[in-house]
């Protein structure tokens, strides 16, 4: 497991916090995302030197969430029957849609804050409780 989970409670919603919170420090750090979605988006082809690992990143990725998703629905955090699966790729895709979108408009808008109204909203239709972040 990444060791970013590794501070994590079991809470979805904490997991999700330290997330905007990665974001955020990542943020500052000047060419360090555009250096990921520009080499992201070049490794998708087959033949890239580095399609390999960012394939297996990106799965690793999706896999941990939807195995965090799916102890969050365990523990009745979360509702049951959910496709965590088809969540996690969600936030993965809206994660690397985003960086993309904010880096081509740049910097136009507040990312964190968009991040942060969308895991709201979700949290708030996958929880039991139906509160968000």
């Amino acid at each position: 497991m990444d060791t970013r989970w590794q501070r994590v409670s079991g809470s979805v919603r904490d997991a999700f916090r330290c997330h905007l919170e990665d974001t955020a420090q990542r943020l500052t750090m000047p060419g360090m995302v555009e250096l990921a979605v520009v080499v992201a988006a070049e490794a998708t082809a087959p033949d890239h030197p580095a399609h390999d690992f960012f394939t297996r990143w990106q799965e690793k990725g999706v896999k941990e969430l939807a195995e965090r998703l799916e102890a969050g629905s365990r523990s009745g955090e979360l509702l049951p029957d959910l496709d965590h699966g088809g969540i996690a790729r969600e936030c993965a895709a809206l994660d690397a849609g985003l960086r993309q979108q904010w880096l081509a408009g740049g910097r136009s808008f507040d990312l964190v804050a968009v991040m942060r109204a969308h895991l709201d909203r979700l949290v708030r239709v996958i929880s039991v409780d139906g509160q968000g972040l």
